[in-house]
């Protein structure tokens, strides 16, 4: 999930290093190969951290990368692996264009 309020090449970056550490923190969780990717996307940092506290609650692990080179804002977030009916959490989330 990345910001779009970003600039645009901003935006590819960031969803880039949230999907590196959720890759790092998460890989042991997923027993596919390769895992489906999807990215949403939120209008600013208040919407972002929004979804992830409303991940906390629902329980699904994710990471919340903070840019230092942004004054340490969150920029994008990435989750676990999730399958099933895990995914509908995110169906209120427009899809990322770019």
């Amino acid at each position: 999930m990345v910001r779009t309020d970003l600039p645009s090449e901003q935006q590819t970056v960031q969803a880039v290093h949230a999907a590196f550490d959720s890759g790092k923190f998460f890989a042991e969780q997923d027993d596919r190969d390769t895992p489906s990717v999807v990215i949403c996307s939120v209008p600013d940092e208040e919407a972002l951290t929004e979804a992830a506290r409303r991940l906390t609650r629902r329980g699904i692990d994710h990471v919340l990368f903070i840019e230092p080179d942004r004054d340490n804002e969150a920029t994008a977030l990435a989750t676990a692996p999730i399958n099933g009916n895990t995914r509908r959490i995110f169906s209120n989330y427009k899809l990322w264009r770019n």
